[in-house]
């Protein structure tokens, strides 16, 4: 909304990529070889006012080499199994340049370098022909080093993972399943001013699931429910504090217990029927205070953790209707219930519950398809303490369709969304983050998907989109800087007014096991 200097942000990446399989008759040889250089950054004014108080420099570059080789038996057997190694080394710098009222601050650099080394394996065993036994591992050993600061630290771990399965009748399913999960620890690019501590420890996690997957005779109704309990020990949390610095701490102890049901029933050969329910509870055990995380461990403990919602909720409905002997039409419907969910430790800052309901219908045959839908008919809405709730109705329409044997394909879409409300997250000259509403604000704007096959050989793939916004009404707010006047009438920010993309994918086998694959991609992103 207000800013003295146009801010400016880059990406450029470079990506090559090779799999290899080999058939060795008993089974199957694959070798997967990646290589990634990111040269990424932005310059932007901090405060989002007219004054020069917190501008940022961030440059993020990396080079990542990563190289698996896996060996897999032949699946009709009764003893199956799979064995690999795996590699992946990456060297990243990052720097974070700030200047405070004209003044530069030295930069918080870092110059990373990460390497893994990875042994897996699995073994599955039929005992009987209702029962079988799996039973897997991953040894890791992961070492970040900071070449910026001479901290290097190693972190190994096995995971051993047990799954056990039984079939108690031809439609129903039983399973067990315990496993061990690890993330290697690291380090923190701790900035001048910052009490965050320099760096964090492993997390690591021992899951427990048991469930059952099953059917009525002929599959009009089958039906999956799942129980799981996760203990975590040192679980890690990505927070910020006032002097900007991004950081990963650990909380020492807490668990996530929840469910999932789903059940899908067919009455009648046209009418299909799904219901998902599930849910989570969550607690944080243990925590002692944190240098840099300024609520006390007396508010954290006992929370949940943050991140899931309580509880989530869908229903779908599907009706085919035949239109003659080669079309017919298809009509669904969606709703969806998303839960309270909590972001911060101390549980404070919320996301209210909310809905979201989405209609379509359509028209296919063997060769083509068109569809006509629209999306969140319910509105949503979302609340945090100290501004008021935003809303919105959003609705949307569009058509998808193929052709020529599916070597055509194209979709369309146009949407309005009204906002009521919106949410705007703003600093001012004392570098206090705060969020403002704007009274009421509209975004329209579509999107063009062109797919074509030109030949077995060669795919064509040309994307549009395009957005028009206005700020319809506002009111001086404290705290802002520009007046109401320039300001009403202007663009929403955040979104590109026009962007296009072309990419082109062509495929050469040089041999019955061997393929080329060569790819371009352009990009054009709008003011």
């Amino acid at each position: 909304i207000q800013s003295n200097k146009l801010g400016e942000s880059f990406v450029k990446s470079k990506e090559v990529s090779a799999k290899i399989d080999y058939d060795l008759g008993w089974g199957t040889l694959t070798s997967i070889t990646s290589f990634t250089d990111v040269d990424a950054g932005n310059d932007q004014d901090l405060d989002q006012t007219f004054v020069e108080a917190i501008d940022i420099l961030v440059i993020d570059q990396s080079e990542t080499i990563a190289q698996e080789l896996r060996l897999v038996s032949d699946s009709d057997r009764a003893l199956r199994w799979v064995a690999g190694l795996s590699y992946f080394s990456q060297d990243r710098f990052r720097s974070l340049g700030t200047t405070f009222l004209g003044t530069p601050v030295p930069p918080a650099a870092q110059d990373l370098k990460l390497e893994d080394f990875a042994v897996f394996g699995n073994l599955s065993y039929d005992v009987t022909d209702d029962l079988e036994l799996t039973v897997a591992f991953r040894w890791d050993e992961e070492t970040p080093e900071d070449l910026t600061l001479g901290r290097r630290s190693t972190f190994s771990e096995l995971q051993p993972t047990v799954p056990l399965a039984s079939r108690f009748q031809e439609d129903l399913l039983g399973y067990v399943t315990v496993g061990k999960g690890f993330r290697a620890g690291g380090f923190n690019n701790v900035a001048p001013g910052s009490n965050f501590q320099p760096g964090f420890d492993r997390e690591s996690l021992v899951s427990y699931e048991a469930g059952l997957k099953g059917s009525t005779p002929g599959g009009r109704v089958r039906g999956a429910l799942s129980l799981f309990f996760i203990d975590y020990t040192d679980q890690q949390f990505f927070l910020f504090d006032q002097t900007g610095t991004q950081a990963n701490i650990n909380i020492e102890k807490s668990e996530i217990a929840g469910g999932e049901l789903e059940l899908t029933a067919q009455p009648t050969e046209s009418l299909l029927l799904n219901l998902g329910v599930g849910f989570t509870d969550s607690e944080i055990v243990k925590y002692e205070d944190i240098p840099g995380v300024l609520v006390p461990a007396s508010e954290i403990v006992g929370r949940n953790v943050p991140g899931a919602p309580v509880l989530s909720a869908n229903l779908a409905l599907q009706h085919t209707a035949a239109i003659g002997d080669t079309r017919q039409l298809v009509t669904r419907f969606d709703l969806e219930h998303r839960g309270k969910t909590y972001w911060t430790l101390d549980n404070l800052d919320t996301q209210s519950s909310y809905e979201l309901a989405n209609l379509s219908v359509a028209l296919e045959n063997d060769r083509w398809a068109a569809r006509a839908y629209v999306n969140n008919l319910a509105p949503g809405s979302t609340f945090q303490p100290g501004f008021d709730a935003e809303t919105l109705i959003s609705y949307e329409t569009g058509l998808k369709g193929s052709g020529f044997g599916g070597k055509l394909r194209a979709g369309m879409s146009l949407f309005f969304i009204d906002y009521t409300d919106q949410q705007f997250f703003l600093f001012d000259q004392t570098g206090t983050q705060a969020n403002i509403n704007i009274e009421k604000s509209e975004i329209m704007g579509g999107e063009l998907e062109l797919t074509a096959q030109a030949t077995e050989s060669l795919l064509l793939n040309v994307g549009i989109g395009f957005t028009d916004s206005e700020i319809v009404e506002y009111e001086d707010i404290p705290g802002v800087l520009v007046p109401a006047s320039e300001i009403v009438g202007r663009k929403v920010p955040g979104a590109p007014v026009l962007s296009v993309s072309l990419a082109g994918q062509h495929t050469a086998s040089l041999s019955n096991e061997m393929d080329l694959v060569t790819r371009f991609d352009f990009e054009h992103r709008g003011k």
